[in-house]
């Protein structure tokens, strides 16, 4: 009787162990497998898509970080709101799951070349501006490439230079000269932008950039001509097949675009002296 009630005892025993430790994997492998559909999102106002939870049976609850950019349902159905940024989490149990949400509209530029403004990849921007929007959206520079470990701008300075921005999705040519408009000294990354250089001839993996009266990357040398008007200078590259076509107000402000003769505007330089 007493060696039953041990065997007995013993079987439970390694019922439970073996219960116990399915559970456990169970709830490991769960934890382990469990994702999100997407980490970021870039969506147009007003678009929607659904993100998704997979790797798991438990409920999901979600929610936004900036209900005025964007909105998330029980569902995990995305609305873009309005442009901004948004990060859209995803609850399960104690985990916790992101999407970063970037909510951008259709921006609607001058039709005056001399109102310097721009978009690139569908961000607007209008000089001075400051670099951290650059920045924001992927382009930066080693300072180390030019042989600093930092740099500070004085009130007033102005780097005329060529500092080359790079970013991992684009190899396109990006150019930006930095002024200091504060009336204190600043690290250069917190300064503004008073020139920018954008070109695609060599691209293969290219932004996207609009400019003033509806001329784009790939438009042509008569619709530059008639968003602009006749340029006040011109140089004509035979040998690559392009023309230069440079605009210029009251020695203030520049605007320079690269035309090839087939494949249209691949560049453009716009430029603010202060």
């Amino acid at each position: 009787m007493k060696k039953s009630l041990k065997l007995l005892t013993s079987i439970l025993l390694c019922i439970t162990i073996i219960a116990s430790y399915t559970l456990i994997y169970e709830q490991r492998t769960e934890a382990a497998t469990v994702k999100i559909s997407n980490t970021t999102l870039t969506l147009s106002a007003g678009k929607t898509q659904t993100l998704k939870i997979t790797g798991t049976t438990s409920t999901v609850s979600w929610s936004s970080s900036n209900k005025k950019v964007a909105t998330v349902s029980t569902g995990g159905k995305v609305t873009a709101v309005s442009n901004g940024s948004a990060v859209i989490t995803a609850k399960v149990g104690s985990k916790k799951y992101t999407c970063k949400v970037k909510v951008q509209g259709s921006q609607k530029l001058s039709k005056n070349w001399k109102d310097l403004e721009f978009t690139m990849n569908g961000e607007a921007y209008k000089l001075f501006f400051d670099f951290k929007q650059l920045k924001d959206n992927g382009w930066d520079f080693n300072l180390s490439d030019y042989g600093h470990d930092s740099y500070v701008m004085n009130s007033g300075d102005k780097i005329t230079g060529t500092i080359y921005l790079n970013n991992t999705k684009y190899d396109s040519e990006i150019i930006a000269g930095f002024i200091n408009t504060d009336k204190k000294a600043k690290d250069i990354k917190k300064c503004k932008i008073w020139t920018i250089n954008i070109n695609n001839r060599f691209a293969k993996n290219p932004v996207s950039f609009a400019l003033p009266g509806g001329i784009k990357s790939g438009s042509t040398l008569k619709e530059v001509v008639k968003a602009y008007g006749k340029p006040d200078e011109t140089y004509r590259a035979a040998d690559m097949g392009y023309w230069v076509y440079t605009y210029s107000s009251n020695y203030e402000k520049y605007f320079k675009l690269e035309i090839d003769d087939k494949k249209g505007v691949l560049g453009m330089t716009m430029q603010l002296y202060d």
